[in-house]
C-alpha cells in the first residue's frame, strides 16, 4: 500500500474526485480526513471504509467560512500528531459568464472556494510540515488553469491563481522536504459536470459565454470517471513521485492538445 499509515486530509469528500480520493488513499492504507459540506455524504464513505477495515474520519466544514479552514488542519494534528498530506479537491463553477457579465458576488464566492480556501488551508498545512521537513500538498485546479475558454472567466482566473500558488510553493519548499504540485483535470463525470452540460446546450439563461465556450466544452475527446483521477492523485502523493514538485499535471484524456 503506497500511502500506508500516512495521515491525509481531502477536501470536497462528499461527490466527485474529492469522495474518489478519500476512498483511494483509505485503500492505499492512509488515515483519510474527509470534509465536505455534506455530512451525510462523508458519513457514508467512512462506513463504506470502516467496512474495508479502513479508516475514513468525516469532519464537516465549509470552506466559504474561511475562518475554520485552519480548524481542519488542527484536528488532524490533534487527533493523529500530523499530516503528510493534503489534497485541495473543492471547487465550484462561476455560470460561464464572459468578463463582462460577471458579478461582484459569483466574483467573491468563486475566488473564496477555488483560490482563497486552498491557498490558507494549504498555508496551515507547511506550518505543520515544515519543522517535521516532510509532507505533500496537491491542487487540483482544471485545464481551466492553463487555458482560455475551458470554463467562464471568474472559474479560469481563480483556476490560474491555484496553479501559479502551487509552482510558487513547489519552489519555495523543494529543499525543505516538501512539495506541492497541480493536477488538472479536464471532462470528469461529477456533480459538476452536469452544470457544463445544462451551460453550453443553452438550457439556462446564464452566459455559457454567448456561444463561446458551448464548442470547446462540447468538444472534449473523453470524460473520466472520478476515480481515474484519484489514481493519478495518490501517485502523486506517494514516495513513488518523490521529484514531482512544483509541476502541473493535466489528465484530460487529450482535451488540452486539441
Amino acid at each position: 500500500m503506497r500511502l500506508k499509515d500516512k495521515i491525509a486530509i481531502v477536501t470536497g469528500a462528499a461527490s466527485g474526485i474529492g469522495r474518489a480520493t478519500a476512498l483511494k488513499f483509505a485503500e492505499e492504507g492512509a488515515i483519510v480526513i474527509a470534509t465536505a459540506r455534506r455530512k451525510g455524504n462523508l458519513e457514508e464513505i467512512a462506513e463504506i471504509a470502516k467496512s474495508k477495515n479502513q479508516v475514513i474520519v468525516p469532519f464537516p466544514a465549509d470552506l466559504m467560512e474561511i475562518e475554520t479552514v485552519g480548524k481542519i488542519v488542527d484536528f488532524a494534528v490533534e487527533k493523529f500528531g500530523r499530516l503528510d498530506v493534503l489534497v485541495n479537491c473543492a471547487g465550484i463553477l462561476d455560470g460561464f459568464y464572459l468578463a463582462d457579465e460577471f458579478s461582484d458576488e459569483i466574483w467573491d464566492k468563486v475566488m473564496k472556494v477555488n483560490v482563497e480556501a486552498p491557498a490558507k488551508l494549504a498555508r496551515r498545512a507547511f506550518q505543520e510540515m515544515l519543522p517535521k521537513g516532510k509532507g505533500v500538498v496537491i491542487n487540483v485546479s482544471s485545464v481551466a488553469g492553463t487555458n482560455g475558454c475551458k470554463g467562464g472567466t471568474v472559474y479560469t482566473t481563480s483556476k490560474h491563481a491555484l496553479v501559479g500558488f502551487t509552482k510558487s510553493a513547489g519552489y519555495a519548499y523543494a529543499t525543505k522536504g516538501i512539495r506541492c504540485l497541480a493536477i488538472l483535470p479536464g471532462r470528469v463525470a461529477t456533480d459538476i459536470l452536469p452544470g457544463y452540460e445544462r451551460n453550453f446546450n443553452g438550457l439556462t439563461q446564464s452566459a455559457a459565454g454567448n456561444g463561446v465556450f458551448g464548442p470547446t466544452l462540447a468538444s472534449g475527446p473523453m470524460r473520466a470517471q472520478p476515480e481515474e483521477l484519484a489514481n493519478v492523485i495518490a501517485f502523486a502523493a506517494s514516495d513513488e513521485a518523490s521529484f514531482a514538485n512544483g509541476c502541473v499535471w493535466t489528465v484530460d484524456g487529450g482535451w488540452s492538445a486539441m
